[in-house]
């Protein structure tokens, strides 16, 4: 028996030879289609029929109908995977032997005998054969006909005696379609394949990211990232490795230049990126970048605005927005901005505040908060600023950019007055309390999510409010800030609460806080009013806790100060 597949594209054909005894031997099947009726169980004639032969297909049971299967043992592999080719059938006794061939009649293995055409004792199915399935891709079917090299020709699905041989011959079965899958390869690629920091003050860092791209069928791998020999330590990187790119995917590779001395990095400095493509195991990305030292700050007032432009968005009309830019003083001496005014064909909807002269002290600065509140709908036109004129030498007026859009569109708008609370100096053990109104500036209702604290800001700070709350347009909500002087220090620099709301241009909006805790003053004191409210409101939560925070703290310290609580507020 033979069996084999046509190519179809680069396919392989596998082909099967079983040489046969003397007696062909039919399968139970066949017998009971074909032999049970004429056949009983009596003794002389025995239902095993040992071989049961089609009538009138063949002159004698030397060359009877079979019943042969070939399968594989599944219906799709990789390039260069093991397929394992089952023959199968109702044989019981003789001799037999099965070859699996390519395409081009090599042969690729044999069952046994591996040494002429008879002495084969081996006659048990089923028969296992195995190959390499085919590098290209693609689905491979089975054939039909094939000649023998002899007289007689196999005819598929049925036994063909050998001429020569009356004892032996073959018979072609038909194998299942299978298919060979593409492999799966991830491939790297970097976009942009190089970073150029330019200059950077010593002290200092910039950070540029590039793109690792998979543009391969498999995922991608990154299994090392580390800098290239040579390169210094000033050059880091994030996210670390290992990580997986998914295929036609890409993550983000952060890469910080932080020099420590003044000098460019050296010819050749880059990250190398390790990773399981094949074609590509290792992948530089290149860097290059000075190192500078910084010019000494200047003796006189110095002028910056960050950031240096404010870009509102869009706005509804009939509603407002703010957003702040710091005057910072970069000098040695103070600034003192001696007015802030609308640049030429700005128009009146924008508003700002301070609106008058104010100072900023050395290495300080000052919030200027501009309002956008337009009427009609339209842009702001280009060009559209402020001016801030100041006693800065180098810079006496400086421009901040302004644009936006307003909108017919309903939409909720969240503002804040005041934008910052300043406690001022507060005696350790006491507490003192700010209000900030959150408004809603726009036309839609505004909902206010939560309130929280900004990274790094003390826990000295509580809050009561009724949050979540929804605000009507033209509405407000107090929040009640509480500055609970635990410390004889300041509140560090940046502290703030985050107010998260439903404004689509500004999800989230900080108030700036700033306060001084002093031993300086008397013992703690808590204003008795913070307890006259009705059971379980905000106010009576933060009274209880409030209370407790100071009472804690007198009890921890035997003197003027009390130590700081363990949590805060109310988040």
């Amino acid at each position: 028996m033979k069996t084999f597949a046509n190519r179809l594209g680069r396919t392989m054909t596998l082909g099967i030879v079983m040489l046969w005894a003397a007696q062909a031997r039919a399968t139970p099947s066949l017998y009971t289609s074909n032999c049970a009726s004429c056949h009983s169980t009596s003794s002389t004639t025995p239902t095993t029929c040992n071989g049961c032969h089609f009538h009138g297909e063949h002159s004698s049971t030397a060359a009877s109908d079979i019943n042969l299967k070939g399968s594989t043992n599944k219906t799709s592999y990789a390039p260069g995977e093991t397929v394992t080719v089952t023959i199968n059938a109702g044989y019981r006794t003789g001799w037999v032997r099965a070859l699996l061939f390519d395409q081009n009649l090599k042969e690729l293995g044999r069952s046994s005998c591996a040494g002429g055409l008879g002495g084969c004792t081996t006659s048990a199915f089923p028969v296992t054969l195995t190959a390499t399935a085919p590098s290209a891709a693609g689905t491979y079917v089975s054939g039909a006909s094939f000649g023998s090299g002899n007289s007689s020709t196999l005819k598929a699905g049925f036994f063909t005696p050998d001429a020569n041989n009356s004892g032996h011959g073959t018979q072609t079965v038909a194998l299942p379609a299978f298919t060979v899958s593409a492999p799966q390869v991830p491939a790297i690629a970097l976009n942009p394949t190089s970073l150029a920091f330019g200059t950077v003050n010593v002290g200092s860092s910039k950070t540029l990211t590039t793109q690792v791209q998979d543009t391969g069928t498999g995922p991608l791998n990154v299994t090392g990232i580390s800098p290239c020999a040579g390169t210094p330590a000033s050059i880091s990187s994030t996210p670390p490795a290992p990580f997986t790119v998914a295929a036609a995917g890409s993550s983000t590779l952060s890469v910080t230049f932080s020099p420590t001395a003044a000098g460019a990095l050296p010819a050749g400095a880059c990250v190398t990126i390790a990773s399981n493509d094949p074609a590509k195991p290792t992948i530089n990305l290149a860097l290059s970048g000075t190192g500078a030292t910084p010019p000494p700050p200047p003796s006189g007032p110095a002028i910056a605005l960050n950031p240096g432009s404010l870009a509102f968005g869009t706005v509804s009309a009939g509603a407002s927005k703010m957003l702040t830019a710091q005057v910072q003083n970069t000098g040695g001496s103070t600034l003192n901005v001696t007015r802030v005014s609308a640049c030429s064909g700005t128009p009146g909807s924008v508003t700002w505040t301070p609106a008058s002269a104010f100072s900023v002290p050395a290495g300080r600065s000052t919030n200027l908060n501009v309002t956008f509140a337009p009427m009609v709908a339209g842009s702001l036109p280009a060009g559209a600023c402020l001016q801030i004129a100041s006693n800065d030498p180098a810079k006496p007026t400086i421009n901040l950019a302004l644009g936006g859009s307003a909108t017919s569109t309903a939409v909720p708008v969240i503002a804040l007055d005041p934008a910052s609370l300043d406690f001022g100096t507060v005696s350790v053990g006491s507490v003192r309390r700010l209000t900030v109104e959150v408004k809603n500036a726009g036309n839609a209702r505004l909902d206010v999510t939560s309130i929280a604290h900004c990274s790094g800001t003390p826990r000295e700070l509580v809050w009561t409010a009724a949050i979540p709350a929804s605000i009507a347009p033209g509405a407000s909500i107090p929040v009640n800030v509480l500055f609970v002087a635990i410390e004889d220090e300041e509140l560090p620099p940046g502290s703030c609460l985050r107010i998260a709301s439903s404004d689509p241009a500004n999800p989230t909006v900080e108030v700036d806080v700033h306060g001084t805790g002093s031993t300086t003053g008397g013992a703690a004191q808590v204003p008795p009013v913070w307890g006259c409210t009705t059971s379980g409101s905000g106010w009576s939560l933060a009274f209880a806790y409030v209370a407790a925070l100071v009472l804690l703290g007198v009890r921890k310290r035997k003197t003027a100060g009390v130590s700081g609580p363990t949590s805060s507020g109310r988040e």
